[in-house]
């Protein structure tokens, strides 16, 4: 039987939802600007210089242009198609994509591909029928015959996986970071510390370093931090020991908050990774991951000890596309040769951005596969012991994931407080960051945030005091933590037990103390003001 798609209803059925998007994305803008009709050498002109940015994929930049063109000319295929794609490969508002890509579809000698975005568009609408309707008439109208790199059958799957996850969605409130963290362009990749009273992440807003603009209309990204006390503070510069003229991307910080993972990119950059180690409230200079074995990465993240990297890239003998790999650091000081994480965490299609919980046994990652429902979604597989596979990724559930792509993710030591990174109708800027908390955690906590301040005999912060945590019940030892240079307090996320703290300072003292974590603190939280003892020499 002949697929016929009847986009007059389709469209007037999209009506309703156009009107409402369109009206709160409007009310984001301070200053509407009036519509202005063009002449025809001005459309001859502004259509060249749209198609110049449309081709090199400068979508944004072409986005003002064809917006111009489309409203001079509002019936015109071309400008409606591309006006349609630009949307939904910006995060302006991919919501507004339908109702161009729509008349698009329907005008005359539309393109071949229209119905493969028209699809895309009414699957982030929620429209999930016309969704796989539309999908199926691209493949009808391309007799079958479909580019693989489009990935069609698991755009399809989207819809179904969609349709399933929304019927039992989780609990989850989420609340936008303000203005005073958020711009009015991009701001994305939030890494939370251990209690979520800061966080880390990248932003290409207007003062960046350099205030370069790179090939596809943004500004290159810098990293920025915001502090929590009644509040988010306003999002600072993390400063030129970190941030340069091209690309920096805060990825992932250490269970103590005192080692930062970053992503760079161009000028002088020795690797895509660097480390930066906390100096008091700022941080020392990144430097490098010397020998790193990847190239381009897309996200990667460190255990607490720093000494295994889980990262994304497209590497031979992967699963296909970009899968997420790990390197481990031996005691020569040399990275191993990256293993895949196997078919648990790993498809055919995308998976990226890595992110390992506190825990070092869990970890978050966007995939465009498994179960996802829309481009990308968050998932989590877990590995309590190294000789284990990694579990089978679990998507994180409706709402949480939408129909939109969901790439950044992290989570506080609560296991159910964490920030995203979304673009939404009343949002400040494009991507805004946003905070979340689930009714029921994502992770059980089994663990303890373990603080401990350590202070001189005079009680004074121990600056300079160097930690050695061992538990007493096994030997094992946990760690060497770095006591923060301005307050001397040290974090740790520990699973009940009986631990030992070996504690020496060259200047502030030494101490060896037992202490007990019994899993029922208050708020799953112990801590402890501990002085040490004067050093032998100070002793009179």
């Amino acid at each position: 039987m002949l697929f016929k798609m009847n986009y007059k209803k389709i469209y007037a059925a999209f009506i309703v939802v156009s009107f409402c998007v369109t009206c709160s994305f409007a009310q984001q803008t301070k200053k509407p600007t009036k519509k202005v009709q063009l002449s025809k050498e001005q459309i001859s002109s502004i259509k060249k210089e749209a198609a110049e940015y449309y081709k090199s994929e400068n979508y944004k930049s072409a986005l003002e242009l064809y917006k111009q063109l489309q409203e001079s000319v509002p019936d015109d295929g071309e400008f409606n198609y591309r006006l349609g794609v630009c949307y939904l490969n910006t995060n302006v508002n991919k919501k507004a994509a339908a109702e161009y890509l729509v008349k698009a579809a329907a005008s005359k000698d539309a393109p071949k591909d229209v119905n493969l975005h028209l699809g895309r568009a009414l699957l982030i609408l929620e429209e999930l029928d016309d969704a796989a309707d539309t999908y199926e008439k691209y493949k009808i109208d391309n007799h079958g015959k479909v580019n693989p790199k489009v990935n069609l059958e698991n755009q399809v799957e989207w819809c179904y996986h969609a349709r399933d996850l929304k019927k039992t969605p989780i609990e989850v409130t989420f609340t936008n970071l303000g203005k005073l963290v958020n711009s009015i362009n991009n701001d994305y990749r939030p890494v939370c510390n251990l209690i979520g009273d800061r966080i880390y992440f990248s932003s290409n807003r207007k003062g960046n370093t350099g205030a370069i603009v790179d090939g596809y209309g943004e500004l290159i990204s810098d990293g920025y931090f915001t502090s929590k006390d009644t509040g988010f503070a306003k999002a600072k510069n993390l400063g030129p020991s970190i941030n340069d003229m091209y690309y920096d991307e805060p990825l992932h910080l250490n269970t103590n908050g005192d080692r930062l993972l970053l992503y760079k990119e161009g000028g002088s950059a020795a690797s895509p990774l660097y480390t930066a180690e906390l100096n008091g409230k700022s941080f020392n200079k990144a430097v490098p991951v010397l020998k790193f074995p990847a190239g381009k990465i897309e996200g990667a993240s460190m255990s607490s000890d720093g000494k295994t990297i889980y990262f994304s890239a497209d590497l031979k003998g992967g699963k296909g596309g970009k899968d997420i790999w790990k390197t481990t650091l031996n005691d020569k000081g040399v990275w191993s040769e990256p293993k895949n994480l196997g078919d648990g965490i790993n498809t055919k299609y995308d998976e990226i951005n890595p992110w390992l919980y506190f825990d070092d046994q869990t970890l978050f990652f966007a995939s465009e596969g498994h179960n996802s429902m829309g481009g990308f979604d968050i998932f989590m597989s877990t590995q309590p012991d190294a000789a284990m596979e990694w579990s089978k990724a679990a998507n994180l559930g409706y709402p949480l994931n939408n129909t939109d792509d969901n790439k950044y993710f992290s989570l506080t030591a609560d296991g159910k407080t964490g920030f995203i990174a979304a673009s939404t109708e009343n949002g400040i800027g494009e991507l805004d960051l946003i905070k979340f908390v689930t009714a029921k955690p994502i992770i059980q906590p089994n663990r303890v945030v373990t603080k401990i301040i350590l202070q001189k005999p005079d009680g004074t912060p121990a600056r300079d005091a160097l930690c050695l945590l061992i538990k007493n019940d096994t030997g094992e030892n946990i760690g060497l933590y770095k006591a923060n240079s301005a307050t001397g307090i040290m974090l740790a996320y520990l699973a009940p037990g009986n631990y030992k703290l070996k504690v020496k300072g060259v200047k502030s003292g030494r101490l060896d103390e037992d202490f007990t974590i019994t899993g029922n603190e208050k708020d799953l939280q112990y801590i402890r003001t501990i002085k040490l003892n004067p050093l032998i020499k100070d002793k009179k």
